[in-house]
This record gives C-alpha cells, structure tokens and sequence, in this order.
C-alpha cells in the first residue's frame, strides 16, 4: 500500500529506472522505449491509457519545468536503491 505521495514518487522513479539497474538490459533510460519516462518528458505521445499529469503535477504547475524537475528527479535515483531514497525497510513475511 502507498499511502504518502513522497513514497509513489520514489516507486514511479524505482519503476522507470529499472531497465538501467538490470544489467545489459540498457545504458540510457531513454533508450527504454516501453517507459513512461517517454510520455513524462515529452519525448513520445501519450497514450490514452496513460496518466502523466499527476506525476509532473508533483513538480510544479508551470509544465516545462515540471518536466525538468521530473528528469532531475529520476536521474538523481540512478544508483539509489528504492529503499536508500526513501527509508523503506524491508520485511520478509
């Protein structure tokens, strides 16, 4: 369950940032052409079925810098675990 907006931001950037942390897989996220890192910054066409607005909405009304931020934002998590930006414990069940 996400119950703190602080923590679906760090989910919505774990889940675009893990084509890059899977080895071989990519070097550069915009190279993932099934992200919605894509649609987010403007790069490709937002699908229907798509929401971006929420996301880029966390980082500002003006939406050219709320796209700038976003990207900011993601690439500061290359190398962060989800858990190291944004003390998540861990718990097996």
């Amino acid at each position: 369950m996400v119950d703190k907006n602080q923590y679906l931001l760090e989910l919505a950037r774990y889940v675009v940032l893990n084509p890059i942390r899977a080895k071989g897989m990519v070097q550069n996220i915009e190279d993932w052409q099934w992200s919605s890192y894509l649609a987010c910054i403007g790069k490709v066409k937002v699908n229907e079925w798509l929401t971006t607005d929420w996301v880029l909405s966390q980082f500002g009304s003006n939406k050219t810098r709320a796209i700038k931020k976003y990207q900011s934002f993601v690439l500061e998590g290359v190398g962060q675990k989800l858990s190291d930006s944004c003390g998540i414990q861990y718990r097996r069940l």
